[in-house]
């Protein structure tokens, strides 16, 4: 009996020491100072996590000693330690490091275009603007609104 009662005392002292808490914020762009919507918060000892609302706000329950990561294309990776807050804030930068350029084919297979085999079409966003229309294939046979597309051989 007193082997059982010192299991249920260990068993909830160590829950104490991981409590659970509801951590709630908001994340905004350093550049306009606004809400970003899709923002991927990952909670960094159990890979559980959360997105951003439409202004930006979040909320997720994680334990109060752990560390939050917060990444989005284009913005720097942040990961802050909670430090049993409640209420965390982020301000997201732009990160400058440019992508490379990857061609995903119809199988899912990434290669660069110069090691490709086949021609392919370049569709820049410049082209897409001009046409008025959201979509690329739209875009692509809108009447008269676009140029005809350049086709590369590799």
């Amino acid at each position: 009996m007193k082997r059982i009662l010192t299991i249920i005392l260990i068993l909830l002292s160590v829950r104490a020491f991981s409590q659970e808490i509801i951590i709630s914020g908001i994340v905004t762009s350093s550049e306009d100072k606004m809400g970003m919507p899709g923002v991927a918060i990952r909670v960094m000892s159990n890979s559980s996590g959360t997105v951003t609302g439409l202004d930006g706000d979040y909320s997720l329950t994680a334990n109060a000693s752990d560390s939050l990561e917060f990444s989005f294309v284009g913005f720097k990776k942040m990961v802050i330690g909670i430090n049993g807050r409640r209420t965390i804030d982020v301000v997201m930068s732009p990160d400058s490091q440019l992508l490379e350029d990857v061609v995903v084919t119809a199988l899912g297979i990434k290669r660069q275009k110069r090691e490709l085999g086949y021609a392919t079409e370049d569709i820049s966003g410049e082209l897409i603007a001009k046409s008025g229309s959201d979509n690329v294939i739209d875009a692509r046979y809108s009447s008269g609104s676009v140029e005809p597309l350049e086709s590369n051989h590799a």
